[in-house]
C-alpha cells in the first residue's frame, strides 16, 4: 500500500511541476497576445489617420474638379457669345479632328520607333 502512496505522490509532483510550467508558458504568451494587440491597437490608429487625409484629399479634389467645372462652363459660355453656337462646333470638331491625327501620328511613329 505504501508503494502505491509513494507513486501517486511521485505521479502528483509530476502533475504539479508540469501545471507549473503550463502557467507560466500561459503568462508568456498572454504578453505576447497583449504585444500583437498594442501592435494592432497602433496600427487601427495609423489607419484611422491614413483615412482622415484620404477624406480631406478627397474633399480637396472635389472642390478643385467643382472649380474646373465652373471654369468650363463660363468659358463654353464665352466662347458661345463670341462665336456663336455653330463657330464653337465647329471648333470642337476641329479640336477632336486634330486630337485624333495626333494620337494616329504617335501611334505610327512608335509602331516605326521614330520615338
Amino acid at each position: 500500500m505504501e508503494g502505491r502512496i509513494a507513486r501517486l505522490e511521485s505521479d502528483v509532483a509530476h502533475i504539479q511541476k508540469d501545471v507549473a510550467e503550463m502557467k507560466v508558458d500561459l503568462k508568456s504568451l498572454d504578453k505576447k497576445i497583449d504585444g500583437v494587440r498594442d501592435r494592432m491597437d497602433g496600427l487601427r490608429d495609423r489607419i484611422d489617420g491614413v483615412r482622415d487625409k484620404m477624406d480631406g484629399l478627397r474633399d480637396k479634389m472635389e472642390a478643385g474638379f467643382t472649380d474646373v467645372r465652373r471654369a468650363i462652363a463660363q468659358l463654353n459660355v464665352t466662347m458661345e457669345r463670341a462665336y456663336g453656337k455653330a463657330r464653337f462646333a465647329t471648333l470642337e470638331t476641329r479640336v477632336w479632328g486634330l486630337s485624333t491625327l495626333g494620337a494616329v501620328l504617335l501611334l505610327m511613329a512608335r509602331a516605326f520607333k521614330w520615338i
